[in-house]
């Protein structure tokens, strides 16, 4: 499944985050999630929450995406609430 093989590249990018040119990639890649899949919704008074690994570890980033495209953050979370 293509997400499992992306997520399997995260611990790599994570170790290399402090590389200028890593960073930008990342942020590049949220912002184009912005720009792909949230925007359509023309709500950007509504904050944007995410569940899972990549959202939590790459915070800083994800965030930085977002301010930049216009977005509010909302919540976080690792894994989803299991009742």
């Amino acid at each position: 499944t293509p997400n499992r093989f992306l997520a399997s590249l995260a611990p790599f990018i994570k170790r290399h985050i402090g590389e200028p040119w890593v960073e930008e990639m990342v942020i590049g890649c949220f912002r184009e999630f912005f720009r792909h899949n949230i925007s359509h919704y023309a709500r950007p008074d509504l904050p944007c929450s995410f569940v899972g690994g990549i959202a939590v570890n790459f915070e800083k980033q994800l965030r930085m995406a977002a301010k930049e495209e216009g977005f509010l953050i909302g919540k976080l979370m690792q894994e989803p609430l299991v009742i």
